[in-house]
């Protein structure tokens, strides 16, 4: 029996209010978590219904084999599969994928009602690796698609003619599985067809039809301009079998080159009657005239480098042997003879544009005397013996600003007088070659050099029996040799 203290104590501690509240409370909490079991079990059917196959439905093998919906040809008639049928192939699979994705998500949510984690994950990464397949699987049957546009625009753009057109059209839409010409493609060939359906295809394919038609176009041209050229060859042949008329043989086709030079300057008639020894005469004295004027012309223009022909000329001996041999040694006279002139100018204090004409002056001289040494040579092989005798020709002491054009224009007139009087061709006959008059001012005069004192005052004495004395072209100085040296 409990003590008076622990009935009291009990008394103290009884609530019939607060323990009719804490049975409330319990029993509300039974009714939330049956809720949520009911709410957990409903879902639980609604998957596993979902999850279930319909009483009519197909196993995945089973599919139907034409995602097409019988629009295109899966197979060509010889039993090889189109483009449209490797688009189905894939089509099929990304429909296969899908499903399983959506199965797996289902058994993923499944898991996630019942609590099994393993389950989820294994169920979430099912679904990523049927989602990455399917997009793969429409990715590569977009692509097959692509091709068959991209067959049609290829070979649509091959064709040069309606039946052309029409023949590789049917050819590409027989690869690509069609049953009907696209909207896109038009039923009548055309040479601008290219411009409207090239943007149907993709980047790849419509470079390569564009380097195709590029080079297409080069290869036309080419054959273009070989037609041309072969055109122009026979027109300029029989011209020359006109002009030439009796020359044949060898001697035709020496003075032939010569003639297509010549008829820049006389007219055709005029070289009809020329004879085939005449024409290389002509030829030769019409380029000496043209080359020596030019170099009047110039001389006049830059007064500054007038004395430029005389010192190339002066030491024309020096660069003799080689500036007219067809060598690799001769190009490089040619190019020290320049450099000479450049580092004389410069000596001068002269400005970069008065070398730079000063150089163009001595590349003339030195045409000038090749030209006359062809032309008195009778325009056949040149003669060094002429070279040396035009060099002495153009070797006049004192000349100035103002009487080197006039001296070397009177040359050129000399030439033009020779034509008319060996070969009746009169100077108004030769087109472009109307020398400029210059007013006539003679050579400055000048002393003869005193040979004598200058030996005795460099060698101290003078020995003309023994010695020949005078300017040492490679030094420019003073000089002697012992005679027959």
């Amino acid at each position: 029996m409990a003590s008076p203290l622990e009935m009291l104590q009990l008394g103290q501690q009884f609530d019939p209010y607060g323990s009719f509240r804490q049975g409330g409370m319990e029993a509300q909490q039974y009714d939330v978590k049956q809720g949520q079991l009911d709410l957990q079990q409903q879902a639980l059917k609604q998957a596993q219904q979902d999850m279930a196959p319909a009483a009519n439905a197909q196993p995945l093998a089973g599919m139907a084999v034409d995602p097409f919906g019988g629009k295109f040809n899966l197979k060509t008639a010889d039993g090889e599969e189109t483009l449209a049928g490797q688009a189905s192939t894939y089509l099929q699979k990304a429909n296969t994928e899908q499903q399983l994705f959506n199965k797996a998500q289902q058994r993923a949510k499944i898991a996630e009602l019942t609590g099994d984690v393993n389950a989820q994950s294994k169920a979430m990464e099912e679904a990523r690796r049927a989602d990455a397949a399917m997009t793969e699987a429409k990715n590569k049957a977009a692509t097959f698609k692509q091709e068959g546009t991209d067959a049609l625009v290829y070979n649509a753009t091959l064709a040069k003619s309606q039946a052309e057109y029409d023949a590789k059209v049917k050819a590409a839409m027989e690869r690509a599985g069609l049953k009907n010409r696209p909207s896109w493609l038009p039923e009548k060939w055309s040479p601008d067809l290219k411009d409207e359906i090239l943007p149907r295809a993709s980047q790849k394919t419509a470079e390569t039809i564009q380097t195709r038609i590029d080079r297409q176009n080069e290869e036309l041209r080419r054959q273009e301009d070989q037609k041309f050229q072969r055109n122009r060859e026979y027109a300029r042949e029989k011209e020359m079998t006109g002009i030439l008329g009796a020359i044949v043989g060898k001697e035709y086709a020496d003075v032939k080159g010569q003639v297509e030079g010549l008829r820049a300057f006389l007219p055709d008639d005029r070289i009809k009657r020329l004879s085939g020894k005449e024409i290389p005469k002509v030829s030769s004295t019409v380029q000496s005239i043209r080359a020596t004027s030019e170099l009047a012309d110039l001389v006049e223009k830059h007064p500054q480098s007038t004395g430029v022909p005389a010192q190339i000329i002066n030491s024309f001996e020096r660069y003799l042997p080689s500036r007219y041999e067809k060598d690799e040694e001769g190009a490089v006279n040619e190019s020290k003879i320049l450099n000479d002139v450049e580092k004389s100018m410069k000596a001068k204090n002269a400005s970069q544009d008065e070398i730079n004409w000063s150089r163009a002056i001595a590349k003339k001289v030195l045409d000038v005397v090749n030209e006359r040494a062809l032309a008195a040579s009778g325009g056949g092989r040149l003669l060094i013996s002429e070279l040396n005798r035009q060099a002495e020709v153009l070797k006049s002491s004192g000349l100035t600003p103002e009487s080197a054009p006039f001296v070397y224009r009177e040359l050129a007139r000399g030439d033009l007088d020779k034509l008319q009087s060996r070969y009746g061709i009169k100077p108004e006959e030769i087109k472009g070659m109307d020398i400029k008059k210059s007013e006539e001012v003679k050579p400055a005069e000048s002393k003869a050099p005193d040979i004598k004192g200058q030996a005795t005052t460099a060698f101290g004495s003078y020995e003309p029996e023994k010695y020949e004395y005078g300017i040492n072209p490679a030094t420019g100085k003073f000089a002697r040799r012992p005679k027959g040296q």
